[in-house]
C-alpha cells in the first residue's frame, strides 16, 4: 500500500521498516512516484512552538531559501544536498526535540533533496513516541512540505522543449489539474505551454480561468 504525504503539514520521519506501507512525496498532478520509502510514519513534535518561522519546517525552508538565494517564501531549489547542507540541517535538528539524535546520511546526499532527506536516527536517546522500535540506529527519511508549494506561477513552454534536468517534474508525466490534458511527458518533453503553481499545474486555458488570475487581452492570459 502507498500513502502520499504531499498534502500533510509539518515534518515527518519515515523510519525504514517492513510495515507493508510505502510513504511517498508526490505532486498530485504527476503520475510517476518521485520519492518513497517503506516504513513507519512519525510526525515531528513541535511542542511549545507558536511561530511557524521557528518550527522545524519553517527553519528548514528558510535555510534552503537562503542557501539558494531565493526570495523569502519562494521555495527551495530542488537539488541534491551538499555537505554544508547536511551540517546546517543537523544544526537545525539539534534545536528541536522531535529531531533529537538525527544525522544526515552522507552516503545518500545525492538522493536527498529539500523536503526529502535520508537520515540516521539514534534511538538510544529517550523518545516516547518511538517505543515500538528497539534501541540503536535506524535508517529514516526526514520529509516535509517545502515552501515552493506556495510559489508564484512558472510558465513552461513547449518551444523550450524540456525542463531543467534537476527539476522535480523533469522526468514525470504531468497532467492539468483541472481538465486532465497532458502537459509534460516522462522523457522531459513539454507537450504544450503550461503553468506550474504550488497547488498544481495547469494548461494555459485552465490557468486563465482561475478566479485569482487576471486575464489581460486574451482568453488564457498568456498571449
Amino acid at each position: 500500500m502507498r500513502l502520499n504525504i504531499w498534502d500533510s503539514s509539518g515534518a515527518y520521519l519515515i523510519l525504514a521498516a517492513p510495515t507493508g506501507v510505502r510513504y511517498l512525496l508526490q505532486s498530485p498532478e504527476t503520475t510517476i512516484y518521485r520519492y518513497e520509502l517503506e516504513g513507519a510514519l512519525v510526525p515531528v513534535r513541535e511542542a511549545g512552538c507558536s511561530d511557524e518561522r521557528w518550527s522545524a519546517t519553517g527553519e528548514l525552508n528558510a535555510y534552503f531559501e537562503r542557501a539558494n538565494g531565493a526570495p523569502a517564501g519562494r521555495g527551495a531549489v530542488w537539488r541534491p544536498l551538499s555537505l554544508l547542507d547536511a551540517e546546517a540541517l543537523e544544526a537545525i535538528a539539534a534545536r528541536h526535540a522531535g529531531l533529537r539524535g538525527l544525522a544526515v546520511n552522507r552516503q545518500k546526499l545525492g538522493e536527498s533533496f529539500p523536503g526529502w532527506v535520508h537520515v540516521e536516527l539514534d534511538l538510544t536517546l529517550p523518545r516516547p513516541e518511538l517505543t515500538d522500535f528497539r534501541p540503536g540506529t535506524v535508517s529514516a527519511v526526514l520529509a516535509w512540505r517545502t515552501a515552493d508549494l506556495e510559489q508564484e506561477p512558472q510558465v513552461h513552454s513547449h518551444i523550450n522543449d524540456g525542463l531543467p534536468t534537476r527539476h522535480p517534474m523533469a522526468w514525470c508525466s504531468v497532467a492539468c489539474k483541472k481538465c486532465g490534458a497532458a502537459l509534460h511527458a516522462g522523457n522531459n518533453e513539454c507537450l504544450q505551454t503550461w503553468v506550474e503553481m504550488g497547488r498544481g499545474s495547469f494548461c494555459a486555458r485552465c490557468f486563465g480561468a482561475l478566479p485569482e488570475v487576471q486575464v489581460l487581452g486574451s482568453e488564457d492570459g498568456l498571449r
